[in-house]
């Protein structure tokens, strides 16, 4: 029993879990590092065939509108005069076309139209025809106005809420009085 190993502690049968101190190997053969020797890809050159000839691409004349149309001239313009720029002379005076008399202020006491139609922005009401030609009243949607609340006979006690009766719990109680009037005793 003493020559049996035992492998249950160790974990030499795993690979690579222990430390390995292989050197790097390459597959390269060895050469001198000041005059080393590489295998470079090698490279044929085929010269390339010259494209066959079809046509000149420079040459346009074959399409409508490649080429520019003849030079307009124009005639020099008289850099004095400026009647065709709008703004650069003063405009004529205005005139007015209808007449005016500067006594008469009717335009401005003279009753205007007044609409006698009365309406609550709140609570609009528009008279209107229905499809047989009566006039009925149009405007009062339901639920539109608040309702009332309903009416109590005898208003709510808040007694629970009243603390006369306990003493020292009034305004001034602690002091002399709400403001300073009594006396203390």
């Amino acid at each position: 029993m003493l020559n049996k190993p035992e492998y249950n502690l160790t974990n030499g049968d795993i690979e690579k879990s222990k430390p390995n101190f292989t050197k790097f190997s390459t597959t390269r053969p060895p050469s001198n590092p000041l005059n080393p020797v590489y295998k470079l890809a090698h490279v044929e050159y085929f010269p390339p065939e010259p494209p066959k000839f079809i046509r000149d691409n420079m040459e346009i004349e074959d399409i409508d509108g490649a080429r520019p149309k003849k030079q307009k001239y124009y005639e020099t313009r008289d850099s004095m005069k400026v009647a065709d720029i709008d703004g650069a002379i003063g405009k004529p005076t205005y005139i007015r076309k209808t007449d005016h008399d500067s006594f008469n202020y009717a335009d401005i006491t003279k009753v205007k139209f007044a609409s006698t139609r009365v309406t609550d922005n709140m609570d609009p009401r528009y008279k209107t025809r229905d499809d047989k030609g009566n006039v009925i009243d149009y405007g009062w949607i339901k639920g539109s106005t608040p309702t009332m609340l309903p009416f109590r006979n005898n208003p709510p006690s808040y007694s629970y809420l009243k603390n006369q009766d306990i003493g020292g719990t009034q305004v001034g109680s602690r002091t002399m009085g709400n403001f300073g009037n009594f006396t203390r005793s």
